[in-house]
């Protein structure tokens, strides 16, 4: 996923701006639908026969196993991974290590796409006070603080 890079690629403005709003739009989402888990998960570069036929070449930290981006997207599907829903992952990522740093993804709000520094919403609350707020939408938020 491209949303996440901070150096500029040659010719791929139109890839990474329509990769961060994919990630917004997931980030939103889950307001309008806070029964639904969603999460975006990079399954990493998985060897294929459309990778092949990319004409791309291995990536510097290699290809990954795609039995590995399976266990992944399995463990995603779990209780023991609610807290990472709504967020940003990538299939090579230690699953103990993610649970190791749960309470510090949830107080530091990590995983998103954010303006560092900008910790409010417009209307005057964080994140985790919308979310405890029955999952209300931001419109509700909006036309409560009015």
């Amino acid at each position: 996923m491209a949303a996440h890079m901070r150096f500029p690629l040659h010719v791929w403005s139109g890839y990474n701006s329509s990769k961060l709003g994919a990630a917004r739009i997931f980030e939103t989402l889950r307001f309008e639908y806070p029964e639904v888990r969603l999460m975006r998960i990079h399954p990493g570069s998985v060897e294929s026969d459309r990778f092949t036929r990319s004409g791309a070449s291995e990536p510097p930290g290699g290809m990954t196993d795609g039995a590995l981006s399976g266990q992944f997207f399995a463990w995603a599907a779990t209780d023991e991974a609610e807290f990472v829903r709504d967020r940003f992952h990538w299939a090579e990522w230690d699953i103990a290590e993610l649970e190791a740093k749960k309470a510090e993804i949830i107080e530091k709000d990590l995983l998103l796409i954010t303006i560092g520094g900008f910790s409010k919403g417009f209307w005057g609350s964080s994140r985790q006070e919308i979310i405890a707020d029955n999952h209300q939408s931001p419109v509700a938020q909006i036309e409560r603080y009015e």
